[in-house]
């Protein structure tokens, strides 16, 4: 006599493709030539900009993180994370 309430049935119904592309870090950076650096008084000047978990692509379950080996859900999502930077050597 089958068990009520517990499924012992083996099905792929919750196996899902965890195949994902993911642009995880970029950072991206400029300096400023020498002689406008000196024009305006600094020895040298440099602007970045960097990024962090810029996004994913993947037919995983919406909201889940295909690296996380995880079934019970229990994670903190990726967060994007945007930094924008200037040094300035005087």
């Amino acid at each position: 006599m089958p068990t009520i309430g517990i499924n012992s049935t083996n099905s792929s119904f919750w196996v899902k493709n965890s195949a994902y592309f993911r642009l995880k870090n970029v950072n991206l950076g400029a300096k400023l030539p020498e002689k406008l650096a000196k024009k305006l008084g600094m020895n040298s000047a440099r602007v970045y900009v960097s990024g962090q978990n810029l996004f994913t692509i993947t037919q995983f379950w919406k909201g889940f993180d295909p690296e996380i080996n995880n079934n019970s859900a229990e994670f903190y999502p990726l967060m994007t994370t945007y930094t924008v930077g200037l040094n300035l050597k005087f």
